[in-house]
């Protein structure tokens, strides 16, 4: 049944839970679900599968599903049907005879996330970021939540919402 399917086994590696979101997630128990530290699950994509992968923080659901996340809430629903908001860490991928996959972070940054090949052809290289950005966030850039002051994320540069002042020899023009 899953001879030209690709198995993802996604595993949280951080200190806190995550909730993932994934669009589409037809073949990922619906897009959305809550996957405690150093745990781990099995999901099988079919070929043509194109989508996003993304953790989420600092989320509460009730029994139905309903709620929210601190960072890359995708519209009050655990099982997400659109993208994660900003700040959001994202590993995407389009599944063909040739597979093409990356990690972005061009809508910020809100937990490390990279990518592993196994058993793969061609130029499998692993990408991501696997440092805690969080840390080391610019004050221009940061995203504070939870209502303790704390880091939950960093938005990109390219954020319309930021205001950057490059200087560089002192001259404004």
């Amino acid at each position: 049944m899953y001879e030209c399917a690709r198995v993802f086994t996604i595993i949280n590696y951080c200190k806190e839970t995550i909730w993932l979101g994934i669009t589409p997630g037809d073949n990922f128990d619906g897009g959305g679900f809550q996957l405690k530290p150093g745990r781990s699950i099995l999901f099988h994509a079919p070929v043509g599968w194109s989508g996003r992968i993304w953790g989420r923080t600092g989320c509460k659901f009730d029994k139905n599903g309903n709620g929210s996340c601190l960072t890359a809430d995708c519209g009050n629903t655990l099982k997400c049907k659109s993208p994660g908001k900003i700040p959001v860490s994202l590993a995407e991928f389009t599944l063909s005879d040739v597979d093409y996959y990356d990690i972005s972070l061009v809508h910020g940054f809100n937990v490390p996330i990279w990518i592993k090949p196994i058993n793969g052809q061609g130029n499998c290289s692993t990408c991501g970021c696997d440092l805690d950005l969080r840390r080391s966030c610019p004050n221009e850039l940061v995203v504070n939540g939870g209502g303790n002051g704390k880091t939950i994320g960093c938005r990109s540069a390219c954020d319309p919402n930021v205001i950057l002042s490059i200087i560089g020899n002192g001259n404004p023009g």
